[in-house]
């Protein structure tokens, strides 16, 4: 086992926002599943790609202003919505990758994903800034800026009400229609650079960004009071929480992935193979849990045991997004502190590479989503309960969920959990730990042999 020796901080410089368009190339497009991802270096121009599942080509790419995109997208009515280190959240035509909308009013850096409920997008930011901007006009709603730090992690939505975490070690409950505070939980020992989950009432978290040690939490969402809180690794919790079926999947700083039950909050299993930290959040289905690991693998485990499935081996860097999920196959990009980034289409069964997408001149830091119809269509089948990323779909037997389809069109006030990162937290800081994993993994692999 790896362990974190240092923490390579970066502090973050204010950034400003563009005007610029970003340029797209596209193919002739039809009925079909389209994958969406995005990848790019910090301070260098940042690519979204929009791939077909089925064969793994790529139909068209829209190229940002400036910097990477470490957000992961989210797709609604046929529109991708993501964040951007330049400061902006863009709006793109899911079917031909043209620019629809930039919203670039002092965001300094988007990590945060976008969640859309109800024609609102709602994201976070590094100026520690929430905002809500209307999905169809980019024009904002709201500001919400009572936090005193970055907002890494992405919002969750649900009963009308935003839940955002922040690293000034607060998260804050944001009536989400005029973004003014319903109640602030402050109980938190550590900065939070994950997203909260909301299942039945309870909004799940983890803290940690830069300390040693963190918790999981699970707080009440009507009155913001604490219903438990699990530190039983002494580690921080960056991979943001994924609920499914009566338990909470996330992984930690210490290379262990946590079943835990979500009434008691005791744990039902711990993974511990991986050799290194565990950012990336798991993806639950059909009774799987698929993460991803900084040891460079990709971990199928069984839902109820917590044993191990298969493990793919093939990445050559670091995992940090998270994996998606569409019928029979897992997608999932990696790439850290090397020249280009991949992205794989996984058998679920087996474990064996369908297809591999290796023409990102960067790394894939941002989770992959995945739309139906990309003219009119929406996320589909990616997670169960995950408060993350803008997936939030039944791939199991799970209850109490609603589609993207439904949140598009729904009420904000019958609306799950909203989203994390990716990607999945600050991702400046994320990348001093990623590096100083990949040394300190391939020194006791070299040493091993």
């Amino acid at each position: 086992m790896i362990h974190r020796r240092n923490l390579l901080y970066t502090t973050f410089a204010g950034i400003s926002a563009s005007n610029l368009s970003g340029k797209s190339t596209a193919m002739s497009t039809e009925n079909r599943n389209l994958l969406v991802v995005g990848a790019g270096r910090s301070d260098e121009s940042g690519t979204l790609y929009g791939i077909n599942t089925a064969t793994g080509i790529e139909e068209w790419t829209f190229e940002m202003p400036s910097d990477r995109v470490a957000s992961s997208p989210t797709v609604v009515k046929g529109t991708v919505y993501v964040g951007s280190d330049d400061g902006s959240v863009y709006a793109v035509d899911a079917a031909t990758g043209d620019l629809e909308w930039t919203f670039d009013e002092n965001l300094y850096q988007v990590f945060s994903s976008p969640t859309v409920v109800d024609g609102t997008v709602y994201v976070g930011s590094v100026a520690g800034i929430v905002v809500a901007i209307d999905a169809d006009s980019g024009e904002p709603e709201w500001t919400f800026t009572e936090p005193r730090d970055r907002i890494p992690g992405s919002p969750a939505v649900a009963d009308g009400i935003v839940y955002v975490g922040s690293v000034d070690k607060q998260m804050y409950a944001i009536n989400a229609d005029s973004g003014e505070a319903k109640w602030t939980f402050d109980e938190f020992e550590a900065p939070l650079a994950a997203s909260p989950t909301v299942v039945d009432g309870t909004v799940y978290v983890g803290s940690g960004e830069d300390s040693k040690e963190g918790t999981l939490y699970a707080v009440d969402a009507e009155s913001g009071d604490k219903k438990w809180a699990f530190n039983e690794p002494k580690s921080p919790f960056i991979s943001s929480p994924t609920v499914a079926e009566g338990t909470v999947y996330v992984g930690s700083d210490n290379g262990n992935v946590y079943a835990i039950d979500t009434g008691s909050g005791e744990a039902e299993w711990i993974f511990d193979d991986p050799d290194a930290f565990v950012f990336s959040s798991p993806t639950v289905a059909d009774g799987s849990v698929y993460v991803g690991a900084a040891d460079e693998r990709l971990y199928a485990i069984g839902a109820n045991s917590g044993e191990v499935k298969w493990t793919f081996k093939k990445p050559s860097a670091p995992i940090v997004a998270s994996p998606t999920v569409v019928d029979k196959t897992v997608y999932v990009g990696s790439g850290q502190f090397v020249e280009s980034g991949t992205l794989y289409a996984v058998d679920t069964e087996s474990g064996m590479a369908e297809w591999t997408f290796g023409k990102s001149e960067a790394p894939l830091v941002s989770s992959p989503t995945v739309v139906n119809d990309p003219t009119s269509g929406h996320s589909i089948d990616s997670r169960v309960q995950l408060g993350t990323l803008g997936h939030h779909h039944v791939r199991s037997n799970a209850t109490n969920n609603t589609s993207q389809d439904d949140q598009s069109e729904g009420d904000k006030d019958n609306q799950p959990e909203g989203d994390n990162i990716p990607g999945f937290g600050a991702k400046d800081i994320i990348i001093g730990l990623i590096g100083l994993v990949v040394v300190l993994y391939r020194q006791a692999r070299n040493k091993d042999s």
